[in-house]
């Protein structure tokens, strides 16, 4: 895969979808093995976090297969993510919203969508 792809893709996402970064994480069998991509330094310490930690939205989102949207982080993650929260809401992200990027069956990783409001 040409190196420059994930970069312009976490950019134009991040530029296109109004959020604050965005980020790529690369999974083999459901778990996080490396930060792909990200727009920017905060994007790259949640990805780098949630791979630390094996807790967040990005490893939820590769368990279950399926989108995980938090739109008040703060409310929402202490209980859920304790150690990831103290991280996000520290580096101001007030959103976070993750997607698996599969076909078919198949997990290639997950995309992190940050917002700062």
């Amino acid at each position: 895969m040409d190196a420059e792809l994930p970069a312009l893709l976490v950019r134009d996402c991040a530029q296109s979808l109004s959020v604050t970064s965005a980020g790529i994480v690369s999974m083999v069998e459901g778990r996080p093995i490396g930060t792909l991509a990200a727009t920017d330094g905060p994007a790259r310490v949640l990805e780098e976090l949630q791979f630390t930690l094996g807790e967040g939205p990005c490893i939820d989102s590769a368990e279950l297969g399926r989108p995980v949207l938090q739109p008040q982080l703060e409310l929402t993650a202490p209980s859920r993510w304790p150690g990831f929260a103290v991280g996000a809401l520290a580096a101001g992200v007030k959103a976070v919203f993750a997607f698996p990027l599969q076909i078919g069956e198949i997990l290639l990783g997950v995309m992190d969508l940050y917002r700062d409001a």
